[in-house]
């Protein structure tokens, strides 16, 4: 089933790329190398602080992984994420930290945890960003102060700890039914998000900046891109969200940039983060080869968050 599994994300990636292939070519065209080079660095840094954040989200559960496994896990789980429906990253990281004695329920939850996360501190980045880039976008966008101030109160960990007891009962999981949230890492994942939300920004900044002249629209592009991860990812059948993403970012820099400019720069976002997927999950297989861990022979959900 693993090696099935496999096939299918890989196929998937496959199909985005030849699917979408024309249409980047196109865009990358218009690119220096260098850019696109710092676009995927930037990417690849962010992918790395996301991990960070789902690492420290294991430590409030109390379910400790050294930093090599838990790159491994992280990176090479991520690559599912590009078959529709979020579950199947959650499901990958889960059956491969249980090579190393940790019970899926267990990873489960600190996978859910670690997107909820992404998501408000998204949200909480993306609005301060929004505010930021000017004074047309605040009296526009009005509404973003208030959310952002919400999303800034849902990151306060006892919330965070109801809210994952209540995903528990509604999913039937005692790992989440009873699930202790340690605050002090909880934390840590927020700050490690709020950068990961950084270098995207700047990933996608990076795209766009030859076309513009105004250092506010870099503000304003970064910022939208949180926007449109989020939006992409509660749209949980759109593989990866792709197309939501895409929408997000051309509504709201059609107006500056010009709607194909917009599209164009959208579709190299999403392949310079794919491309940044590709080479840190290369890294973790590797990394998962080395090791040479076979999963547990035991139920490790009963046996505790250490499956010992």
């Amino acid at each position: 089933m693993r090696i099935g599994f496999a096939v299918v994300v890989v196929a998937c990636i496959a199909w985005f790329v030849i699917a979408s292939w024309s249409d980047v070519a196109a865009a990358l065209a218009q690119l220096h190398l260098a850019v696109v080079a710092g676009a995927v660095l930037a990417a690849m840094v962010g992918i790395c602080f996301a991990m960070l954040s789902w690492r420290a989200c294991m430590r409030a559960l109390d379910a400790t992984l050294p930093l090599g496994a838990s790159a491994s896990t992280y990176f090479v789980g991520q690559l599912a994420k590009y078959v529709p429906g979020s579950v199947w990253a959650v499901l990958a990281q889960a059956d491969l930290a249980a090579r190393h004695g940790i019970g899926r329920s267990v990873t489960a939850a600190a996978s859910l945890a670690q997107m909820l996360v992404s998501v408000l501190s998204g949200m909480l980045v993306g609005g301060v960003g929004l505010l930021l880039a000017g004074s047309e976008v605040l009296l526009t966008y009005w509404w973003i102060a208030p959310a952002s101030l919400l999303c800034a109160v849902a990151l306060w960990p006892p919330l965070l700890q109801l809210v994952l007891r209540l995903a528990g009962r509604v999913l039937r999981r005692d790992a989440l039914r009873e699930v202790t949230v340690r605050p002090a890492p909880m934390l840590a994942a927020t700050g490690w998000c709020a950068l990961m939300w950084i270098a995207f920004g700047v990933h996608f900044a990076l795209l766009i900046a030859p076309l513009v002249d105004d250092p506010g629209t870099l503000l304003l592009a970064g910022s939208a891109y949180a926007f449109a991860w989020v939006a992409g990812f509660v749209i949980i059948f759109l593989p990866a969200g792709a197309g939501a993403r895409e929408g997000v970012l051309v509504l709201a820099l059609g107006g500056v940039i010009g709607v194909p400019a917009a599209l164009s720069m959208a579709l190299v976002s999403r392949f310079a983060m794919l491309l940044g997927d590709v080479v840190v999950a290369g890294v973790g297989w590797l990394g998962l080869r080395r090791m040479g861990l076979r999963p547990q022979p035991t139920g490790a959900d009963a046996a505790g968050p250490r499956g010992t």
